[in-house]
């Protein structure tokens, strides 16, 4: 071994680094150098290995191109537009290897991939400049018939039950038609709709027989409100004003008995958000504050703004 020329045998003299920093070498009853000379000697050679290294760069075998994965996709977009989507419904399932779905080698770029790429492209670049969008469209979000509904949702004001708790992205500034699809109605009750933790709108349910189907299954009962709503990323909420609940006494202490208090309480069922109905405009979005970082006054302005909004793009894209 050339103590000289540690890089020509880098892989050796890591050993060395191990076995003598860990006080495992010289073996025992052979003489030792004292601490000081020790920690100098591995301080040196780690030093040296790492001005091989700097010289020789060798970082094994790598991919010539590393696609994003979905969660890494979702990521950069939130980052550098501002938009938290689900793309999950824009964006098949990623490869997985060994348990990894961020792995190089198993990310490959198929013709349809890219083209689910380019169609995620527009909707979110559609999305976040606030181009007009083509006609109204509906989303909506379900709550699963298994969530208990007799006790106040995280996030949601206290002295409510059940309901839901969603961010709606609203493309422009216009009116939105919110349906909230309710079930097991026939005990009445009174729901609550937020927009921002505001309250906008308390539907009163009337007590009445279950509206049913041919078949005898039942029908979900919907109420309905339009109203208008600025661009941009707002939380939607909807729950039950919660009555006061009866207590079922026994000899250690009470407890909460949904069946007694409430042997018939409505429940929700889905968020229906319709629009835009009368578009406005794009409206003042986070996603347009982080792209128009310039307005220019006039003609003469357009190409410094235009250069200034590429700069800004490309630092955002580095970070």
């Amino acid at each position: 071994m050339d103590i000289a020329n540690v890089g020509a045998d880098a892989a050796t003299w890591e050993k060395v680094v191990r076995k003598f920093g860990g006080g495992q070498m010289p073996p025992a009853n052979l003489p030792r150098p004292d601490e000081a000379t020790r920690e100098g000697f591995v301080s040196w050679l780690e030093g040296e290995l790492d001005k091989a290294w700097t010289a020789h760069p060798n970082p094994g075998r790598t991919e010539t191109f590393h696609r994003l994965n979905r969660a890494e996709y979702h990521n950069a977009v939130r980052d550098i537009l501002a938009l938290d989507l689900d793309v999950a419904q824009l964006l098949p399932g990623d490869s997985a290897s060994y348990g990894f779905d961020n792995m190089a080698g198993a990310l490959k770029v198929s013709e349809s991939l890219m083209e689910r790429y380019l169609s995620a492209a527009r909707k979110i670049s559609r999305a976040a400049v606030g181009d007009e969008p083509p006609g109204v469209a509906a989303e909506t979000y379900h709550v699963s018939p298994a969530l208990l509904q007799d006790d106040r949702v995280e996030g949601l004001p206290f002295g409510t039950r059940g309901g839901t708790l969603i961010t709606h992205l609203f493309p422009r500034d216009a009116e939105y038609s919110f349906r909230f699809e309710l079930a097991n109605t026939t005990g009445g009750a009174e729901l609550d709709f937020m927009i921002d933790g505001e309250k906008v709108k308390t539907f009163t349910i009337k007590t009445g027989a279950r509206a049913v189907d041919a078949d005898g299954n039942e029908l979900n009962e919907g109420y309905e409100v339009r109203l208008p709503v600025k661009a941009g990323p707002h939380d939607i909420a909807a729950a039950f004003v919660k009555s006061p609940t009866l207590l079922a006494e026994a000899n250690r202490r009470p407890f909460s008995n949904p069946t007694v208090s409430r042997p018939a309480a409505a429940v929700l069922r889905g968020v229906i958000v319709t629009g835009p109905y009368d578009s406005k405009g794009a409206g003042e979005t986070p996603s347009r504050r982080r792209i128009f970082v310039c307005k220019p006054a006039n003609a003469a302005a357009e190409t410094g703004c235009a250069q200034l909004v590429q700069w800004v793009a490309s630092e955002r894209l580095e970070v």
